[in-house]
């Protein structure tokens, strides 16, 4: 049976470094999901023209939609899937939970990369170069917004976790360096 494992990467931390790593320590192919929506979208077909319609009307994709095209893609890939980037709402974590049993595919692991001093990260992600200067700049505003986007992430991930049980959790720390202690990894 085809495993699923669903990956949250805390706000601010680098998910192009972290899955080609994350790929070979969990033994699963990595499923973005923000870019296989892109590449779905220069397909032919009526899924894609169904997605491209309600974007371009100024709405937001429907879970059957989205589900239709999870369904697609994940019967294209033979290995286990580690999901980045879906879901990111209760509402969209049920209807996956839907399409998994559906599928007949497990959701074996639920992984978070937290960061474990947010506060010490935008220190130094203001300090970095051109950013500095923005930084500078718009001081409290980027750090409020910073700030914003890193709690509202770490609510929603919050709200997921309250109704998954019994699914297990691994929730990994970076260090404000970026360095994430791959012995902590359970699979």
């Amino acid at each position: 049976m085809q495993k699923i494992h669903i990956l949250f990467i805390d706000a601010g931390l680098s998910i192009e470094s972290l899955k080609p790593i994350f790929s070979v320590k969990v033994q699963a192919t990595i499923f973005d999901f923000r870019e296989r929506l892109r590449q779905a979208f220069n397909k032919e077909g009526q899924l894609a023209r169904d997605m491209l319609s309600l974007l371009s009307a100024g709405e937001l994709l429907t879970a059957e939609l989205i589900g239709q095209f999870l369904a697609e893609d994940f019967k294209l890939i033979r290995d286990d899937i580690v999901l980045l980037g879906y879901p990111r709402t209760v509402e969209q974590f049920q209807g996956l939970l839907e399409l998994l049993e559906k599928e007949a595919i497990e959701l074996a692991t639920i992984y978070h990369i937290k960061q474990d001093n947010f506060d010490q990260f935008i220190e130094l992600y203001l300090s970095d170069g051109k950013k500095k200067e923005w930084g500078v700049k718009y001081n409290e505003e980027t750090r409020e917004k910073m700030t914003e986007i890193f709690l509202d992430k770490q609510r929603q991930i919050l709200e997921i976790k309250k109704i998954s049980a019994p699914i297990k959790w691994s929730v990994l720390e970076v260090d404000v360096n970026g360095n994430l202690n791959w012995e902590e990894l359970k699979t």
